[in-house]
């Protein structure tokens, strides 16, 4: 998905958030500012989401001499998150159950809404049982799941990732787990994975720091194993937002909650309402 004329109400609040964060000197905020926006304008017209991030956020870092500073935000997700986890885990006993707490957790989500509140995770997790859903969706989910050898599953967000591990363990054997390639927002690195649960799952990483997977950045051999895949699962919209309309290689199933009003247009969907979105699915392998 292109960056969409409504986006940018969006991006520029961001950029605007981020000058103020970065320092209170004036002439330093104006500097962020004013190269942000140029990238901004290299970029609008052809980068999906993700990539103009990586990019904005790339030199935020370089400016700032953070490169994290979502690192405790990022540990306190996980670690509210575990805690839901073990009380909820010994309760799910089916498919169903498994693939909507896992979308759900795609509600810790600091990226499209950085006020969110830690204290509000609970909520949406709990909710996630009453929520509707594509079931045809689901079903053919469960059924490539199942016959595929090897499967590609994209993590996304700290704290959803703790939540992910209720749908990969039934993939045990033939997943490879995936995270960003460098610390972006409130996303997954290599770091946050042994504290989220999954330590025992093979991992890659995409290559590149960006709160998707924008194909012009990552690495080739993230590529490659995305092509090789017989499914490719991809949690979180910024993975949608840079694989849906470009990646064309294997099947690939989008799951996610619908937060922002341009996804919803986009997709024709609610508010918040849980999203199995499948691509290239005449590929089936």
């Amino acid at each position: 998905m292109r960056i969409q004329f409504d986006c940018n109400e969006c991006i520029f609040t961001q950029l605007i958030r981020m000058s103020r964060e970065l320092d209170e000197d004036p002439a330093r905020r104006w500097e962020f500012f004013q190269d942000a926006t140029s990238l901004f304008m290299k970029h609008c017209r052809t980068a999906t989401p993700p990539e103009l991030a990586a990019h904005y956020f790339a030199r935020y870092a370089e400016l700032s001499g953070v490169a994290d500073p979502y690192m405790e935000i990022k540990d306190r997700s996980t670690a509210i998150a575990v805690k839901l986890y073990n009380e909820l885990a010994a309760q799910v006993d089916s498919f169903e159950l498994r693939l909507k707490l896992a979308i759900s957790g795609n509600m810790i989500d600091y990226g499209v809404n950085p006020d969110f509140d830690l204290a509000d995770a609970e909520k949406f997790i709990r909710e996630a049982a009453e929520m509707p859903y594509d079931t045809a969706a689901a079903a053919d989910l469960e059924r490539r799941i199942n016959s595929a050898q090897r499967i590609l599953y994209i993590l996304d967000n700290c704290g959803e990732a703790v939540f992910d591990r209720l749908l990969l363990e039934t993939m045990k054997d033939k997943v490879t787990i995936a995270v960003r390639g460098g610390a972006i927002i409130n996303d997954v690195t290599r770091r946050e994975v042994a504290a989220s649960g999954l330590a025992d799952f093979p991992l890659l990483d995409t290559g590149c720091a960006a709160p998707g997977v924008p194909l012009p950045l990552i690495s080739a051999d993230f590529r490659q194993a995305m092509e090789e895949s017989d499914l490719v699962i991809a949690k979180g919209q910024g993975n949608f937002e840079s694989l849906e309309e470009d990646f064309t290689a294997a099947p690939v199933y989008f799951l996610f909650r619908a937060k922002c009003p341009v996804i919803q247009k986009y997709t024709g969907s609610a508010p918040g309402s849980i999203q199995i979105i499948g691509r290239n699915l005449n590929l089936y392998r």
